[in-house]
């Protein structure tokens, strides 16, 4: 969706001063831009924004929690479900029980290690 920039009367572009002047509608602005560009950008290697921060942090850190991610990137918990059931589905990640605890840890799969699936890119 294209953002339009409205104007006065007197020709004054109506957001751009608006943003100046209040830093709440500024960073709103400036999230807005920011998820746009995430979404493009994970949609390019076929991924929604959240698997593709799952498929980072298990990348970086490792197998850990469903609870753990959630925390981290700060996902509800029943998305964050959903999302794992998505990267399991598509072959990306595995789901083991933890033993101690019987929580379900996802790791990338064998073949995302090995780098057979799409991976990620900082």
């Amino acid at each position: 969706m294209a953002t339009t920039t409205r104007t006065t009367d007197r020709g004054t572009a109506y957001f751009p001063r608006l943003a100046a002047e209040r830093l709440d509608i500024a960073l709103c602005r400036a999230s807005a831009a920011v998820a746009r560009a995430a979404d493009a950008h994970a949609a390019g290697e076929g991924l929604g924004v959240g698997q593709h921060l799952v498929l980072q942090m298990l990348d970086a850190v490792g197998p850990c929690s469903q609870q753990t991610l959630s925390e981290e990137l700060r996902i509800d918990r029943s998305v964050m479900v959903g999302i794992c059931d998505d990267l399991e589905r598509a072959g990306h990640v595995r789901r083991e029980r933890n033993p101690a605890t019987g929580a379900p840890t996802p790791s990338p799969s064998p073949t995302q290690a090995a780098g057979g699936t799409p991976r990620p890119k900082p």
